[in-house]
């Protein structure tokens, strides 16, 4: 048998060895994640389809700067789709990239979890060897050694094999941690690319919609260029068309163009943006709720929103459950109220600021002028009221992606709003009588 400073001395060295070999196992999964040939082959591919991408938009512009004829809105058209459909894949792409790297994190954490119950059991054991020394007196193990320095030997391998231990798991545990927070991070990352890709949908089908319209405008003037400019005139020319058409908006009953700009008109004064940007933000965000569809709050708001919910409609007398808000989209939350699509606790930071524009005591979400004063001044406060471009877009990306409103891949949805804007613009010129005459 081993005397007991020998048996201290071979578990401290097994034990400092299992560490190192730890060590190195976990050295060797970040290798292997990092040399992934998966995700490069997916990068690779999102690098080339980005390329695809860029000639597309190229091509329209191209188109948009020549004469405008009938069969050049139709080829605009038919790029417009090509690059969404392109736009797609690529998030298709990325998702899966994504889903590999929380695939291979998930095993990372698992084999961790194993190093830490084996650990564990090492622990144990050598928390059980120091209850028996513990049954002994320092002067019973004293008298049990040859000499003086035996003894204290034995004291210092038994605190250096505890020690050792305890450092590791808490560096394992440490680990653990960090894991889990990095795949929260990819599921969040997950979420915002299905967000994306839902968006992209709403693009693709609405611009194969007006393809479709333009195809059979095409048809209807039996190709004639003369028939198409005319129409074109007759719509610039038509205010009260413009007027009565319907601005549909979710989370409320549609109000017509010409309404809808007169509120537009009064909030944006208020808060320093441009009325044309303002419809084409809440027109943007009406879309994207009217595809999510109507939910319910019981099923498709986040559990840390509901309380607020509740008590926005209990201090409005309003049924909670007859509320409509946006549909989950999975794997995220829905739950965003009115027009403006603001989530319960966002708008109670902009009730206060709401109600000194447009003097309601109690703003409510889903009312218009409301959700147009909510909507405005979010906008300015990320920029909007600078006017510009540039600004504007980043004030529609925000409103969007918030803090996320950088990623290359909603770059789609500051471009998206600001066409509406020019849209808008235009229709607002031909009711103001600023319309050019030819």
């Amino acid at each position: 048998m081993f005397s007991l400073g020998k048996r201290l001395r071979v578990l401290l060295s097994v034990g400092l060895l299992f560490s190192s070999c730890l060590f190195l196992l976990g050295r060797n999964i970040n290798a292997q994640i990092s040399t992934s040939d998966l995700k490069t082959s997916l990068i690779q591919q999102e690098k080339e389809i980005e390329k695809e991408i860029q000639k597309a938009y190229s091509q329209i512009k191209g188109l948009k700067q020549k004469k405008i004829t009938l069969q050049g809105e139709v080829s605009i058209l038919d790029n417009q789709v090509k690059a969404i459909l392109l736009e797609i894949k690529k998030t298709r792409l990325s998702i899966q990239e994504i889903d590999g790297r929380i695939y291979r994190k998930n095993l990372e954490i698992e084999k961790i979890q194993k190093k830490i119950d084996h650990y564990r059991d090492n622990l144990a054991y050598f928390l059980r060897s120091s209850y028996q020394l513990n049954q002994k007196s320092l002067i019973e193990i004293l008298l049990g050694q040859n000499n003086l320095s035996g003894f204290f030997e034995n004291i210092n391998s038994i605190e250096l094999i505890n020690q050792e231990i305890l450092n590791n798991l808490g560096k394992i545990k440490d680990s653990k941690k960090s894991l889990a927070n990095e795949k929260g991070e990819l599921i969040s990352r997950e979420e915002e690319l299905s967000q994306v890709r839902l968006l992209q949908e709403i693009q693709k089908r609405s611009v194969v919609n007006i393809r479709q319209k333009k195809e059979n405008l095409l048809r209807e003037t039996g190709g004639k260029e003369k028939n198409f400019y005319h129409l074109i005139q007759k719509k610039k020319n038509d205010i009260e068309s413009i007027k009565r058409q319907l601005f549909i908006l979710s989370g409320t009953t549609s109000i017509n163009f010409g309404d809808a700009f007169k509120i537009a008109q009064f909030v944006s004064y208020k808060t320093g943006i441009r009325p044309a940007f303002l419809l084409a933000v809440l027109k943007q965000e009406s879309q994207l709720g009217k595809f999510v569809g109507t939910g319910s709050w019981k099923v498709d708001m986040a559990p840390s929103q509901r309380s607020t919910f509740l008590k926005i409609c209990q201090e409005l007398n309003l049924d909670p459950n007859k509320m409509p808000v946006s549909k989950r989209w999975r794997p995220g939350w829905g739950g965003a109220m009115g027009p403006a699509q603001f989530l319960p606790k966002t708008w109670l930071g902009y009730r206060e600021r709401v109600s000194k524009i447009t003097s309601h005591s109690l703003p409510n979400p889903w009312n218009m002028e409301d959700a147009f004063a909510a909507a405005a001044l979010k906008l300015s406060q990320a920029g909007a009221n600078q006017k510009t471009y540039t600004a504007e877009r980043k004030a529609a990306l925000m409103y969007f992606a918030g803090s996320h409103w950088n990623n290359p891949r909603f770059a789609f949805y500051g471009r998206k709003v600001m066409q509406k804007a020019e849209e808008m613009e235009n229709d607002i010129e031909t009711i103001m009588g600023k319309a050019s005459s030819n």
